[in-house]
């Protein structure tokens, strides 16, 4: 392919001028399948990404996770690394390809099949595609200087001393790789090689380097190749004007325009490119991010701080600045480099062009920096796209690693798995308010337990029956328990048999005419069992052998006369409290006798795939529930083979909410699961879900939770489905048309946390320097003025300046001294102990979600005061009951909240006097475990910090805590502490301080900290607000 410009002369001399695209392509062949050598001898990888998923993500993820991205880019830190991230937003047809297009087995199913992709034919749906490229230069020139004078002087070359560096680069570029994919592990990553098609072998950098090459284009590329990269990868015409580029094709030609960035910003934030992944437009957004030295990046900072307070620059705040990035550039807690940005946008007219760069420049401004769109610079911004083309980028400008994270926090809307799942193919494929496709599945790995929720009227059952169709692909076994024949019409369709069981109506099942297995015993022990624990739910060791001898008589007699009216002489005379009394209505003309007392049993699961239960009549009679349902999952579970398999309950906790299922609900979710088969349950009562006690079962084990739209969903979505605040927010926004998904969610916990205090170590920095330069002034107009008034003013100027540093020492050794809990975690003794979630059964108190251990302790009480044996109440053996009741050894853990602290409403911030002499040089430690100073530690972790009604002498000197909501404000030693929210996260800020009788607002007012989720680093919840 050539490059050409927009010149309408073609004489000989134009066209000598003309220079081919591999010209400006860095790339000369693959060193192996996973690497490119570029021209300089520089070796590159190219990782893909499906992305962070931060629409429903919380606050406190989005921080911490821009804090592992920074801690990524701090572990390569060098300059002989780069780093290049790409994101490209594509057209895509969704249907376009193989997927889905196969027929169904169903003539319904395929019917609705093909009705969906109707639907989605004319529909335009976009592809977020995620890119990391690693370069890492080649030390190579002083082995070219050798082999110069080598060939010079008339002796051999250094072959091998080249191939021995090319080696050591390779490997400090692979393990560099690696440390990155592990890094970003929570965004899917995969190193881009070579796979296996049916053509050939492809090469899948390739195809991301040729969308980049041919603005947005891209050919299949076999491996391997039969020519130098550069001149592979160009396929199309690119004619550069003067302000848009034309790509011509051979049936069709699109135009492109690129925007940069001008002007950096002041600040950056995690995700603050995320409303480009919505924009209606295809585009690539290029960074590059060049390591530079961080002794340079220090003297340059060094010099500019110097420069500014040398000048008497009033912009104090952006002194403290980088007085804050030079502590942590010294630190290490950041990186520095040098970065560029560009949008490139792509379109079939230039009008629409113009329309897309304009919006594109709106959004920039909204990020807080100044864009231009490139015009004189057009030609060198679209080749400084291609990874390695250093030379040609034009605007760039240095910035931290922490800065980087949120230009590139490849955050990125889920997409789900196409292909290749536990069952093959995507089930089907929904849109997301972003445009893109997700493409759904039941299963995480081999779990597809999946629950759906929503109101009256939401689409609940429309959605079921629309998965079931479009599951049928898999030629799967369905078993539908339906309330009020809402799925009959569907199921019939299917060609599926559907059963409607009424208590008092034939329904021609007889357990008792099953084979004869050990499987099959077991089950008729409990199975009658429960028929006879209507009346009596305790059975003696007489009971069960007796119940043991009719099992074994019933599978004497001959297999017509096996039904319960024959069962009943083995368990004995009949009477008020025998086992033959209790198990009377069961045959014969008792109540509920045409349940099972039949003469043959006609369920027979191998007539058809799709069976229904209608089972509205039997939730209205729960003596009938329990043994049914008994039977009939009981008869699925043994006639599932592997098959895949789908078990359907519509109103599942009424469903299986009973004494007789519930305690089996997590063994048979596991057996079912080994057996290619998995539970779909559906509730619209969410009232039903908040009492019941499976709701903590059915939550953990379920891989995919569905939230249909409700407008009044309140807090118990939150509490009883463990919904983040913005997941259970979106709940209650979303749009008719629309549901919020979560998939293999888990939970977390926090314990205490340091405020950060560097803001105020700033502040009383920088107010030192200024009484410093403010002490000499004084000095020199007390020894050459005369004149009194003016000496007074700088005498009243620099009073002024101690109380501000007064002010600025005050707020730092408050924040020195004091830390935060979120929630509180402490014992009936006030003791603080460790606290965590388990995966283990809760008794007692531990099942409530109480928001405070006022309301936790309330009940501990409670509870031993119903214990009729205890005359009084003891709170140390009812808190040892409670808390410790599934502990086999004295752990002295703690398992309140069980919920999660994230719901918690309450927050605990502690502070110790400062101004006893223990503790004025004897700040709160977080760095410096074991010493003396550590006083956190000892309280938060240890049993040790608060004995016999005083403090221990580990944590002496005064320490008070207090519990806050937000909005409370409460004083603790002359520091006033306020509880506020913040972005959906609980902190506390230093609202003011008295010290030595001056009331005085801390700088920097507002200054925030908060409990952290426990992760590696120790990551506050709340970050300074700057």
């Amino acid at each position: 392919m050539l490059r050409f410009r927009a010149i309408q002369s073609k004489s000989k001399s134009t066209l000598s001028r003309e220079v081919h695209a591999a010209e400006f392509i860095p790339y000369s062949c693959y060193w192996n399948s996973t690497t490119l050598m570029t021209k300089e001898n520089w070796l590159v990888k190219v990782i893909k990404l499906s992305g962070f998923a931060f629409e429903t993500a919380d606050d406190e993820d989005l921080v911490i996770q821009n804090n592992i991205r920074n801690q990524m880019l701090r572990s390569i830190s060098s300059p002989a690394f780069s780093l290049y991230f790409h994101t490209i937003r594509r057209k895509k047809n969704i249907f376009s390809d193989e997927f889905a297009s196969q027929g169904l087995p169903n003539f319904f199913a395929n019917h609705v099949n093909l009705k969906w992709r109707e639907k989605h034919a004319t529909r335009q749906s976009f592809i977020n595609d995620l890119y990391i490229t690693i370069i890492r230069r080649a030390d190579t020139k002083g082995v070219e200087f050798l082999s110069y004078l080598l060939k010079k002087f008339g002796h051999v070359t250094s072959k091998h001393a080249w191939e021995s560096d090319m080696r050591a680069t390779y490997e400090d570029l692979e393990e560099t790789t690696n440390r990155v994919v592990t890094s970003l592990r929570n965004y899917s990553p995969k190193i881009l090689g070579v796979k296996e098609t049916p053509d050939g072998l492809f090469c899948e950098i390739m195809e991301f380097l040729s969308r980049i090459v041919n603005c947005g284009f891209f050919t299949n590329t076999l491996f391997p190749l039969r020519t130098e990269i550069s001149r592979y990868l160009p396929v199309h015409r690119l004619f550069f004007g003067r302000k848009m580029i034309q790509v011509v094709t051979h049936n069709e030609s699109k135009y492109a325009g690129v925007v940069s960035i001008k002007e950096y910003g002041n600040h950056t934030s995690a995700g603050m490119l995320d409303s480009f992944l919505q924009l209606p437009y295809e585009f690539i957004i290029t960074q590059s991010f060049q390591f530079i030295n961080r002794q340079m990046a220090i003297g340059k900072m060094q010099i500019q701080q110097n420069r500014m307070i040398q000048s008497a620059d009033k912009a104090i705040s952006q002194i403290a600045e980088i007085s804050q990035a030079l502590d942590d550039a010294m630190s290490g807690k950041i990186a520095f480099g040098q970065h560029h940005l560009t949008i490139l946008c792509i379109e079939k007219s230039p009008k629409s062009l113009d329309n897309a760069l304009s919006l594109v420049e709106s959004e920039l401004s909204n990020c807080g920096v100044y864009p231009v769109r490139e015009r004189v610079n057009l030609e060198p911004a679209f080749w400084a796209q291609i990874p390695g083309n250093f030379d040609y980028i034009v605007r760039k400008a240095t910035i931290s690693s922490l800065n980087l994270a949120g230009f590139a926090s490849q955050h990125n809307y889920p997409t789900g798995n196409k292909f290749n799942n536990h069952w093959g193919d995507a089930v089907t494929v929904f849109d997301t308010t972003s445009g893109t496709p997700f493409f759904f599945n039941f299963h995480i790995r081999d779990v597809g337990h999946t629950m759906i929720i929503g109101p009256t009227g939401a689409g609940k059952t429309v959605l079921m029956n629309f998965l079931c169709a479009q599951a049928m692909k898999f030629s799967p076994r369905i078993f539908f328990f339906d309330k009020d024949r809402g799925a009959e019409i569907f199921l019939r369709a299917l060609s599926g048999i559907y059963t409607v069981i009424e208590p008092r109506t034939k329904t021609n099942f007889n357990p008792l005419q099953l084979d004869d297995t050990s499987d099959n015993r077991t089950f008729l022990m409990e199975w009658i069992k429960s028929l006879i624990s209507v009346y009596n739910d305790k059975f003696t060791s007489e009971d069960i052998a007796r119940i043991n001898d009719a099992i074994e008589g019933n599978f004497k007699l001959r297999k017509e006369d096996r039904f319960l009216r024959n069962l009943v002489p083995f368990l004995g005379l009949a009477g008020p409290d025998t086992l033959a009394g209790a198990i009377s209505m069961w045959h014969d003309n008792g109540s509920h006798a045409a349940i099972f007392d039949n003469k043959e049993d006609l369920l027979d699961f191998s007539r058809a795939r799709v069976f229904g239960f209608e089972m509205a009549s039997l939730l209205k009679d729960p003596v009938a529930l329990g043994p049914v349902l008994i039977y009939l999952f009981h008869r699925i579970s043994i006639s599932l083979d592997g098959t895949p398999s789908i078990i359907v309950l519509d109103e599942a906790w009424a469903l299986i909410d009973n004494p007789v299922f519930a305690p089996k609900i997590k063994d048979w979710l596991k057996v079912l699961r080994k057996l290619n088969a998995f539970v779909i349950f559906a509730t619209q009562s969410v009232e039903d879900a908040s009492k019941s006690t499976i709701s903590d079962t059915l939550v953990q084990q379920t891989a995919t939770q569905i939230f249909l739209p409700n407008l009044k969903a309140t807090s118990v979505y939150r509490d009883v489905f463990m919904l983040t605040e913005l997941l259970a927010d979106g709940v209650s926004g979303t749009d008719k048309t629309e549901f919020v998904s979560r998939f293999n969610s888990t939970g977390s916990f926090s314990r205490a946390s340091n405020p950060d205090c560097g803001a105020f170590k700033t502040g009383a920095a920088l107010a030192g320097i200024a009484i410093a330069v403010g002490a000499i002034f004084t000095g020199i107009v007390l020894i050459v003025s005369s004149a009194g008034l003016f000496t007074a003013l700088v005498i009243v100027g620099m009073i002024a300046a101690i109380v501000g540093v007064w002010k600025a020492i005050g707020g730092l050794v408050v924040c020195e001294h004091s830390f935060v809990k979120h929630p509180v975690a402490r014992d009936h003794d006030g003791k603080y102990k460790n606290f965590k979630l388990e995966d283990t059964g809760y008794s007692g108190c531990t099942n409530e979600n109480y928001q405070t251990e006022e309301e936790y302790f309330s009940c501990l009480q409670n509870k031993a005061r119903e214990d009729v044996n205890k005359k009084d109440y003891d709170g140390k053996r009812a808190e040892k009951e409670a808390l410790n009741s599934n502990v086999q050894e004295s752990t002295k853990s703690y398992y309140w909240p069980k919920n999660g602290v994230q719901y918690s409403e309450y927050i605990e911030v502690c502070h110790r006097n400062p101004l006893t002499f223990g503790n004025l040089f004897n700040k709160v430690d977080f760095n410096s475990r074991g010493k003396p100073g550590y006083i956190d530690f000892d309280v938060r972790e240890k049993d040790t910090g608060y004995v016999d009604g005083s403090w221990s002498s580990k944590v002496d000197g005064g320490l008070e805590c207090r519990v806050l909501k937000a909005g409370q404000s409460e004083p603790i030693h002359g520091a006033t502490f306020k509880a506020v929210r913040k972005t959906g996260r609980l902190c506390v800020e230093l609202a003011s301080v008295s010290m030595l009788g001056i009331e005085m607002t801390p700088w920097r007012k507002g200054l925030i900290w908060g409990a952290r989720n426990y992760h590696l680093t120790h990551l506050l919840l709340c970050v300074k607000n700057l």
